[in-house]
Order: C-alpha cells, then sequence, then structure tokens
C-alpha cells in the first residue's frame, strides 16, 4: 500500500472551500505586503546622508518659480556653509509624486522646484542655514521625510499581512483538525497494527497539501495581476518588482506555517493515541 492510501480518502465540504479561502486571504497577504515593499522603496528614495536638506519651491506661476530658483541656488552656492546645491530634475520630482498623483502630474498641476542642499560640515545646522538664505521656501530634512507616516505605513502593511498569513495557517490548522476528527477511527486502528507516525502524517500533509497549494497559488497570481491592472488603470507607477517578490514571499510563507501547524496538530493527536 503507498504511502498516500494508507488512510481512506476523506472528501469533506472544507476540502471544496479551503482552496477559496487560502487563495483570498494569500491575496490579501500579498496586497499588503506588496504595498510594504513599495513604500519601503519610497522611503529609501527620501531619506538621506545627515547634514541634507530639500527646499521646496512652491509657485504656482511657472515663471517666478524660476526666478525664484534661480536666485536661491544663487545665494546657497555663495553660502561658505554650503557644499552642494542643486536642482532636483523636473522627471526625477513627477517620478516621486506618480505613486500619489499618477503620471504626467505635472501636466495637471503644478509641481514644486525642489532643491537638495548639503552641509560642508554635517554637523553644521544645515536646516536653518538653508531656511535663513531662503526664508520663502518649504523645508523637508531627508532623515524627517523619511521617517513617521511612511515608517508607520509600512510596518501596519507588514502587520496586516503577517496577520493574513497567520489566518491563512490557521485556516489550514482547523482544516486538519477536522479531518483528523473524521478519520479518527481509522487512524487509532492502523497505530494500533503497527503504523509508525510517519506513515500515518505524510499521508494527512500530502491529503491538506492538495488544496492548499493551488490555492495559495491563485491567490498570490491573482493579487499580482490586481496590481499591474491597477497601477495601468489609475497610470501609477507601482514596482512590479514589489508584487512578484510580495507574492513570492508569501506564498512561500503561507505553505510553510500551513503545513507545519498542520504537522504539529498531526503529531499532537499522534501522541494523544500513544
Amino acid at each position: 500500500m503507498s504511502k498516500s492510501r494508507i488512510l481512506p480518502r476523506d472528501r469533506a465540504p472544507t476540502d471544496a472551500s479551503l482552496p477559496w479561502i487560502l487563495a483570498l486571504l494569500t491575496m490579501v497577504a500579498t496586497l499588503l505586503a506588496a504595498a510594504a515593499f513599495a513604500i519601503a522603496d519610497f522611503r529609501r528614495d527620501f531619506a538621506g546622508a545627515p547634514g541634507q536638506v530639500t527646499l521646496a519651491i512652491i509657485e504656482a506661476d511657472g515663471l517666478a518659480r524660476e526666478e525664484k530658483v534661480a536666485d536661491v541656488l544663487t545665494r546657497l552656492r555663495a553660502a561658505p556653509e554650503v557644499a552642494r546645491a542643486e536642482r532636483v530634475p523636473a522627471a526625477e520630482v513627477e517620478r516621486l509624486v506618480t505613486p500619489w498623483l499618477g503620471r504626467h502630474a505635472g501636466q495637471a498641476v503644478p509641481l514644486p522646484a525642489l532643491i537638495d542642499v548639503a552641509a560642508r560640515d554635517p554637523s553644521q545646522p544645515i536646516a536653518a542655514i538653508a531656511k535663513r538664505i531662503a526664508p520663502s521656501a518649504e523645508l523637508a530634512e531627508h532623515d524627517e521625510m523619511a521617517a513617521g507616516p511612511l515608517t508607520i505605513a509600512a510596518w501596519a502593511c507588514a502587520a496586516g499581512s503577517l496577520i493574513a498569513i497567520l489566518a491563512a495557517g490557521w485556516m489550514v490548522i482547523g482544516a486538519t483538525a477536522a479531518r483528523l476528527s473524521r478519520q479518527r477511527e481509522a487512524i487509532t486502528l492502523i497505530h494500533r497494527l503497527g503504523a509508525s507516525d510517519h506513515q500515518i502524517l505524510w499521508p494527512i500533509l500530502i491529503e491538506m497539501a492538495r488544496p492548499s497549494v493551488p490555492g495559495v497559488i491563485g491567490g498570490a497570481a491573482v493579487a499580482v495581476a490586481l496590481v499591474w491592472l491597477g497601477s495601468a488603470a489609475v497610470s501609477i507607477g507601482f514596482p512590479a518588482g514589489s508584487a512578484v517578490g510580495a507574492a513570492l514571499l508569501v506564498a512561500a510563507a503561507v505553505l510553510a506555517v500551513g503545513l507545519s501547524l498542520a504537522t504539529l496538530r498531526v503529531r499532537y493527536t499522534l501522541g494523544r493515541l500513544a
């Protein structure tokens, strides 16, 4: 008798619903994980070295904005405390706001002009110096821009993804417990006839993996497709690598957690029969 046939086949209604439940939870976990990765990438884009700040020249009139930018750059470069003052290219500014405003945002709303400023000595209060030179400009220190709300949002998405993964694992262990309950008599009988724990464990895990694997893979694939279609529909440049990486990571995590919990549940049951 083969390993997978030592126990009779068990076709219960839970076997039909389990793949769909796992697909839904995997999809949610993947979307949240992809969002966490994307926010973390965006956070790194804003992160800078100590002694750096960014000035934002906000002016609706394009000509007036260019005049202010030229004036601020001239004064910053003349300051002895400033090592570098460079305007951020317009294409880079548009790329930074693309996740929120969509592609070609500059054609819809006037985007601010950004100026990166670096201190000659990182210990110098470059923020105060830049603000003194350009009092009308908005000031954002790089480390402050990278922290705060973005960090909280990334961790919240990661926590939500973890909860969905654990919920998927709980569904697997619940289905395993139900299967053990239905096959308790058969398991008790073959255990008393001398079957080892592995001979009982593996058939149950194989039977649990059959509905679980398609559901997990399907849910991850749907999540990647939703990210791609959503990004294309609203013209948001969501990094495809974040979605694919999240899908692979979440699918592996769901299967590892689910089957590990199922293994523990089977071993606990067999231990009680010993």
